[in-house]
C-alpha cells in the first residue's frame, strides 16, 4: 500500500513537471539598432527570434524553413517556392569575391576570434570576426551550413527574377558559405566600420518548454 502511494505521488509529480529539452544552445546577438536576436539550437532543430512575436523555425536535417506567427497560430514555408541549387549554379552573379584572413581579432563574448575581410570586385565590403571554438560549443555548424544554402537559394531566385546582386552582397554570401568551416560570426562590420551584429553571449544546456521547436497546431 505504501509503495502504491509513493508510486502515485511520483507519477503525479512527473505529470505536473514541465517537459524540457536538454543540451539546447542559446546564442544571443545584439543588432545595430539595439534589438536582440536569440537563436536556440537543439541538434537539427533551430528557433530564431528577434524583438517581435514572430520567429523562424528551421530543421537542418530536412531543410525546412518556416516563419511562425503565434498570434494567429499560423506558419509560412519560406522555402516552398525557392529553386534548388544546381551543382553548377553561379554563386555570386559573376562578381569576383573573396574572404581574406587578416589576422587575429579580439575576444568577443569570451571567445578568441580571427579577422576576415570581405572583398567584392577588389572593394572592401566589411569585416567579420569568426570563432571556431564558439561554433563548436554552440553546435552551430549545421545551422550555419543550412542558412548559407538557404541564402544561396534566395539569391538564385532573385537572379532568375532579373534582380542584380551587388558586389558587396555577393561578398557577404561568400563569407556565409565559409562560416561552417571557419567559425561562428561573432561580429560583422560594414565598409564604414559600423558594427552590424555582435554575439553577446553563448549558453549551453538552456532549458526550454516542451514543443518549443514545434509548429503551431
Amino acid at each position: 500500500m505504501r509503495q502504491t502511494t509513493l508510486y502515485a505521488c511520483l507519477l503525479v509529480a512527473l505529470i505536473a513537471a514541465p517537459a524540457v529539452s536538454h543540451a539546447v544552445s542559446l546564442i544571443t546577438i545584439a543588432e545595430r539598432d539595439g534589438a536582440m536576436t536569440r537563436t536556440w539550437i537543439d541538434g537539427s532543430r533551430v528557433r530564431v527570434q528577434g524583438s517581435g512575436d514572430s520567429y523562424l523555425l528551421l530543421n537542418t536535417r530536412f531543410e525546412r524553413f518556416y516563419a511562425v506567427f503565434p498570434t494567429r497560430r499560423d506558419a509560412m514555408n519560406l522555402a516552398a517556392d525557392l529553386p534548388q541549387l544546381p551543382a553548377d549554379a553561379p554563386a555570386n552573379n559573376n562578381y569576383a569575391t573573396s574572404l581574406e584572413h587578416t589576422g587575429s581579432g579580439p575576444r568577443i563574448a569570451g571567445y578568441n576570434t580571427e579577422r576576415y575581410r570581405m572583398l567584392g570586385n577588389r572593394r572592401t565590403c566589411g569585416y567579420v570576426y569568426l570563432s571556431r571554438d564558439a561554433m563548436e560549443r554552440a553546435a552551430a555548424a549545421d545551422y550555419l551550413r543550412t542558412m548559407s544554402e538557404f541564402n544561396q537559394r534566395q539569391r538564385l531566385a532573385s537572379r532568375r527574377a532579373g534582380e542584380d546582386l551587388g558586389a558587396c552582397e555577393a561578398a557577404q554570401q561568400t563569407a556565409m558559405a565559409n562560416y561552417p568551416e571557419l567559425g561562428l560570426p561573432m561580429r560583422t562590420v560594414d565598409e564604414r566600420g559600423t558594427v552590424q551584429q555582435e554575439v553577446v553571449s553563448i549558453q549551453t544546456r538552456t532549458p526550454v518548454e516542451h514543443g518549443f521547436f514545434d509548429l503551431p497546431r
